[in-house]
C-alpha cells in the first residue's frame, strides 16, 4: 500500500492501492522531506521512501518496481537536519529506535499527542496514555512550556522531561538524545 503525498495522486495500477494512514503504508511516495506525522512514521518504520520518479518508473514498466533506485534524494534536508536517509531507513528497520521505551505525551505538545502517539508507537515504543502509578523502566516524558501545570506536577516522576525535537530530530538520525532536548 503507497501513500502519496496530495500533488502526487495520480492513477494508481492494478495491485496498488493508495492509504491516508501512514501505519497501512508500505511505501511512502514524497519530492523531499518534510518532518510531518506520515514522514517520520514511515521513516520510523524502516519503509522505503522514495520519490515520485519510482511510481513514474511502475507505470513505464507496469508494475511495481524496486525502491532502492528510487531512495529519495534531498541532500538539503539532509545537511539540515544531519542526518542521511539511505542509513536511517536502514537502521530503523534493524532496530526501532524506541523498542523497549514508555512515552507519556503532555497534553499541548506538537505535533499533537496522537500524532506523536503514532511515531512512537512506529518507533517500537510503548505510548502512555496518563502517568503511571509506578514508571516503567525506560520511559521518559515529551513536553512543551505551554504544559506548565502538567509539567510541574511530573518534576517528581525522576524520569527525563524532554521536547518533542527529542522525536523529530530522533527519527531521522535514529537517535534517542534525552539529553540535549532536556527541558
Amino acid at each position: 500500500m503507497i501513500y502519496l503525498s496530495n500533488q502526487f495522486k495520480i492513477k494508481i495500477f492494478t495491485g496498488g492501492t493508495v492509504v491516508e494512514e501512514p501505519e497501512k503504508c508500505t511505501v511512502l511516495v514524497v519530492d523531499r522531506v518534510r518532518r510531518t506525522y506520515k514522514f517520520l512514521s514511515a521513516a520510523a518504520r524502516g519503509l522505503p521512501i522514495v520519490s515520485p520518479n519510482w511510481l513514474k518508473n511502475c507505470q513505464k514498466q507496469g508494475h511495481f518496481v524496486g525502491t532502492e533506485s528510487f531512495i529519495l534524494q534531498d541532500k538539503e534536508s539532509e545537511k539540515k537536519f544531519k542526518f542521511q536517509l539511505t542509513e536511517t531507513l536502514l537502521s530503523s528497520a534493524e532496530s526501532p529506535l524506541l523498542a523497549g521505551y514508555s512515552v507519556l505525551v503532555t497534553s499541548k505538545v506538537l505535533p499533537p499527542p496522537k500524532e506523536i502517539k503514532g511515531i512512537v508507537e512506529s518507533c517500537g515504543g510503548s505510548y502512555l496514555s496518563r502517568a503511571p502509578a509506578r514508571w516503567p523502566d525506560n520511559s521518559f516524558v515529551i513536553s512543551c512550556a505551554a504544559d506548565k501545570a502538567q509539567l510541574n506536577k511530573l518534576k517528581n516522576c525522576k524520569r527525563p522531561i524532554v521536547s518533542a525535537e527529542v522525536l523529530l530530530s530522533g527519527v531521522l538520525q535514529h537517535k534517542l538524545d534525552l539529553i540535549t532536548y532536556k527541558l
